[in-house]
């Protein structure tokens, strides 16, 4: 939803995503570049945030620490879905256009 490489996801700490005019977005240094980058969150975004910690240092999300695992798991969700002719990796679902299916 965010566009974020997954080393960057993986630092993503609750004090990062912030307040931004009427809604919330993630405000982060990118690890690969060290260019800071602000990403506005949508509803759905949001909704698939865990429960606020107590402490804003806390990861977001508890990932793999390996990449391959995340994408052992991205396959079997796609298996689970029944799609086919695309591979489901960490890197592709940063691509909005990857989760457009053709209706025929």
């Amino acid at each position: 939803m965010t566009g974020l490489r997954l080393g960057d996801v993986r630092q993503l700490r609750r004090g990062d995503i912030k307040p931004m005019g009427e809604g919330w977005a993630v405000s982060i240094v990118q690890q690969k570049t060290g260019s800071p980058v602000t990403v506005p969150l949508n509803g759905l975004a949001l909704s698939l945030l865990p429960p606020r910690p107590e402490n804003d240092d806390e990861n977001v999300f508890r990932l793999p620490g390996k990449s391959g695992k995340v994408t052992k798991h991205g396959r079997s969700i796609r298996d689970k879905a029944g799609i086919t002719g695309k591979d489901l990796t960490y890197h592709c679902s940063r691509y909005a256009d990857f989760f457009i299916m053709p209706t025929s």
